[in-house]
């Protein structure tokens, strides 16, 4: 791996050979091939993020029905029966005018363009012992008190290994906004929305996942993620 790539964003913690042996041994053992990751990137680098995600970013609302490819706008989402309800979150639109050349901004747009190097893919080929293949699938999330995403699988567009960071600090159980996940077996399992731990699993798995709805006890606090997709590597 590229280390010198690596080091500037991702917890050295997690860089070790015996620890990456660790995590591909887990990953494989999995019954929904997933790995959860505490303190994935380095504690500065997820404070700024944190922080720009917080006050700088522009985020739109989205609403998606399940009987509707694509977004709907609120009149089509509302008047949708309650089942047909598929998700509600925000995503980024831009940045702050105000905030443009900030140094949480310029940190979000280095790392955004540093998850699109080699480096970055190569750490999560380690992890889960996948060849993937090159990505610029990526993007920033912001679930509201009332926000979900109801289940459903990601095994779509080529897409192999699905990864969400979370970036809300303070963020506790009772705020709702848990990942469940349910691997083919019927198994369930939920995960809190953790500051700066990194949720990883396979998208062919034959899992399901959902976001659980983010409670009216979270108050004006947003449940924001960085997430995306690697494909499998072409032939």
């Amino acid at each position: 791996m590229h280390l010198d790539a690596l080091t500037p964003w991702i917890d050295a913690r997690h860089l070790d050979d015996e620890v990456l042996r660790g995590y591909r041994e887990a990953f494989a053992a999995d019954p929904a091939r997933m790995q959860v990751l505490e303190g994935f990137l380095r504690s500065e680098v997820a404070d700024r993020l944190a922080a720009f995600m917080a006050s700088e970013a522009d985020f739109s609302p989205e609403r998606g029905l399940y009987s509707v490819e694509g977004g709907v706008d609120e009149a089509a989402w509302e008047a949708a029966p309650e089942e047909d309800r598929f998700f509600r979150f925000g995503k980024l639109r831009g940045i702050k005018p105000e905030a443009a050349l900030s140094d949480n901004a310029l940190t979000y747009m280095r790392f955004r363009s540093f998850v699109t190097e080699p480096a970055f893919r190569e750490l999560f080929e380690a992890i889960t012992g996948l060849e993937l293949g090159p990505s610029d699938d990526f993007g920033l999330h912001a679930f509201h008190a009332g926000d979900f995403l109801l289940d459903h699988d990601d095994a779509n567009k080529d897409r192999r290994v699905a990864l969400v960071m979370y970036l809300t600090p303070g963020w506790r159980p009772e705020f709702g906004g848990a990942l469940l996940m349910r691997d083919a077996g019927g198994g369930e399992r939920r995960f809190h929305a953790a500051f700066n731990s990194l949720a990883v699993f396979d998208t062919t798995a034959g899992s399901t996942h959902l976001v659980e709805r983010v409670e009216e006890a979270a108050g004006d606090l947003a449940r924001r993620t960085f997430g995306g997709w690697f494909p499998n590597r072409a032939a």
